[in-house]
C-alpha cells in the first residue's frame, strides 16, 4: 500500500492469450467467442475472463478490421452507453462503415478513430457525436509510428 500521498498508485492489468493475441487464430474464420465456448478446459473460465476483462478494459486499442468481424458494422439495437469506456480504434480502409461508427459512438464514453484516410466515416458523424475525435495522420510514416508506439503486433496486422 502506498503511504505517500503525493504518489498515485496503479495497477497495470493486461489480459492475453499464451500465444499474445486474445483471438482462437490469424483467419477471420476463427471466431474467440463462438469458439472458445466449445473449447474443454476453456470454456469453463470463459465468464471469470470476460468478468474481469469487463472491471479493468476501460481503455481499448483495437482496430476497424476487428470491430467489422464482430459484427459492430451490422447491429441495430441501441446499446447501454458506458462513459468509463475510451475507445481507440485504428482503422485506415475503412472496416467500419457509418452504422458502426454511430453504434460505437453511442455506446462508448470517448471514442478515438486513428486514420489515414480523409473518406473516413467518422469525419461525418463528429458533428452528431460530441464523443468521435479523429485523429488524422496523413503521411504514412507517422502513422507507423503511432501503432509502433501504441502496440507493435497491431501495426504489423494492418498492413
Amino acid at each position: 500500500m502506498n503511504t505517500n500521498t503525493a504518489r498515485v498508485e496503479t495497477t497495470l492489468s493486461l489480459l492475453m492469450s499464451v500465444d499474445g493475441k486474445i483471438t482462437s487464430g490469424e483467419s477471420d474464420n476463427l471466431d474467440s467467442d463462438r469458439d472458445w465456448k466449445r473449447i474443454q478446459g476453456v470454456k469453463e473460465g470463459l465468464q471469470q475472463y470476460y468478468h474481469y476483462e469487463s472491471i479493468i478494459a476501460a481503455n481499448s486499442l483495437n482496430t476497424g478490421r476487428v470491430m467489422a468481424k464482430i459484427g459492430i458494422n451490422s447491429r441495430r439495437e441501441k446499446p447501454k452507453k458506458d462513459e468509463r469506456l475510451t475507445f481507440f480504434i485504428v482503422d485506415r480502409k475503412p472496416h467500419l462503415n457509418q452504422n458502426g461508427v454511430k453504434y460505437l459512438a453511442q455506446w462508448i464514453g470517448k471514442l478515438f478513430i486513428v486514420t489515414d484516410n480523409p473518406g473516413h466515416p467518422a469525419f461525418d458523424l463528429r458533428s452528431d457525436y460530441k464523443n468521435i475525435q479523429v485523429i488524422y495522420i496523413r503521411k504514412r510514416w507517422i502513422f507507423l509510428t503511432f501503432l509502433c508506439t501504441s502496440d507493435r503486433n497491431m501495426a504489423s496486422s494492418i498492413w
